[in-house]
């Protein structure tokens, strides 16, 4: 890409599949060993978006409690540590932020109000570490997309696409990414 310019939303889309396409041989053994096809999904397909409850704010840090979450990508997003009264996330949910920085998490936390930053709880299944860190790669293109002057909300989000492997039946290949 050259130096400023940022490339279309199909070229953006298309950066979530370059994992999958840079592994080649390995990854096409796993899919004869599974028996997989691929398909896009809705981004609200496969989440629901939850908020916070609270402003917490940095003099709220005291290092007891919950980690606290907010936008940006110093420290994956993580504030530090607090236990005012608040929202706490379940952990293994993935958290999306304002710039479309993404990160699993695999602990219970709080979140910000302030930095637009919001939680995706799966809506019909459980994540794990190797599946959580397989769908935080897989959306790792929205930080190509938005910005400060193009915040990412789920409004915004809900219709992008995640490319995952499928069984013959349509569900998701979950053992295959549990493998990858």
């Amino acid at each position: 890409f050259i130096l400023g310019s940022r490339p279309t939303i199909k070229k953006r889309e298309i950066l979530g599949k370059i994992n999958r396409q840079s592994m080649g041989k390995q990854l096409k053994q796993l899919e004869k060993k599974y028996n997989i096809g691929w398909r896009d999904f809705e981004i609200n397909e496969l989440f629901d978006s939850l908020n916070g409850d609270f402003d917490i704010k940095a003099c709220h840090i005291n290092g007891n409690g919950n980690f606290v979450v907010t936008s940006g990508e110093t420290n994956s997003g993580i504030l530090g540590k607090s236990n005012i009264k608040s929202k706490i996330f379940e952990k293994n949910t993935i958290t999306v932020d304002m710039f479309g920085s993404v990160f699993y998490r695999n602990f219970d936390y709080k979140m910000v109000t302030h930095a637009r930053v919001f939680s995706l709880k799966p809506k019909s299944f459980k994540i794990n570490d190797k599946i959580g860190l397989y769908l935080q790669s897989s959306m790792k293109y929205l930080k190509q997309i938005y910005s400060y002057s193009d915040m990412a909300s789920f409004k915004k989000i809900n219709k992008r696409k995640i490319n995952l492997p499928i069984f013959n039946n349509g569900q998701i290949a979950f053992e295959y990414i549990e493998e990858f």
